[in-house]
C-alpha cells in the first residue's frame, strides 16, 4: 500500500499599515490574521485544515479541492517571493513581508479513497 503524500499549498503573508498580519493561501483562496505573524500563520493553518476535513468527509473534493486566488492575489504571492529572494542576495535585512508552504499531513485522505 502506497503512502498519502502531503498535500503542498503556496501562502503568503504580510504586515498591514495596522500593525495586524494578514495571511492567504493563493491556492485555496483561505485567510488567516493575527496581531503577529504565527497568529496569522496558525489562523490560515486552521483555516486550511478545516476546509479540507469539510470537503474530504462530505465527498466534494473533486473540484473544490483547489480553488485559486483573483489573479491579484496569484501575482501579490509571485512579488514577495520575488522580493524576498533578491533581498536574501543583496541583504539580511528583516521586514513584515513572507511566503510559506502549508504542508498538509499524508494521512488526510478523501472520503472515497
Amino acid at each position: 500500500m502506497m503512502k498519502p503524500k502531503p498535500l503542498h499549498f503556496r501562502c503568503w503573508a504580510e504586515r498591514r499599515s495596522n500593525g495586524r498580519w494578514y495571511a492567504h493561501c493563493i491556492d485555496l483562496t483561505l485567510d488567516g490574521e493575527g496581531d503577529t505573524y504565527l497568529q496569522a500563520k496558525e489562523n490560515l493553518d486552521g483555516a486550511i485544515l478545516s476546509y479540507l476535513k469539510t470537503i474530504l468527509s462530505e465527498g466534494l473534493e473533486h473540484g473544490l479541492l483547489r480553488r485559486p486566488s483573483p489573479l491579484s492575489f496569484r501575482l501579490r504571492y509571485h512579488e514577495i517571493w520575488l522580493r524576498l529572494f533578491l533581498r536574501s542576495i543583496f541583504s539580511k535585512r528583516p521586514n513584515g513581508l513572507r511566503t510559506d508552504h502549508v504542508d498538509v499531513p499524508g494521512g488526510l485522505t478523501p472520503a472515497h479513497a
